[in-house]
């Protein structure tokens, strides 16, 4: 079932860590929802300050997408809008990547 709103800044590091291989669907402009699988979600631990990772999802290969801004909705986590960037094409589907960098709350 389908969270209500939500918005990014309620999509935390640790709610993504309990989604991994999990499906993120991203609304596509004139092509309806396309289904990306998250892969991996990678630390960066710069600033004790900030709170800083990156998702790797993986695509199909025959709806390849390019990089921007997307609405995206999750069974579990609701929905948002993630900036996405695409990687590397590989034998088992695209690669795409979404950063985050934001203020640790206090």
């Amino acid at each position: 079932m389908m969270s209500g709103d939500s918005t990014l800044e309620s999509w935390s590091q640790e709610l993504f860590e309990q989604n991994l291989n999990s499906t993120f669907e991203v609304e596509v402009p004139g092509a309806g929802w396309l289904g990306l699988e998250l892969l991996t979600l990678t630390r960066q631990n710069f600033h004790p300050d900030w709170v800083a990772f990156s998702l790797l999802f993986r695509g199909p290969l025959e709806r390849p997408i390019g990089q921007g801004l997307y609405p995206t909705r999750h069974a579990r986590m609701g929905q948002a809008e993630l900036f996405l960037v695409p990687v590397a094409r590989e034998a088992d589907g695209m690669r795409y990547e979404a950063v985050f960098n934001r203020p640790a709350k206090s």
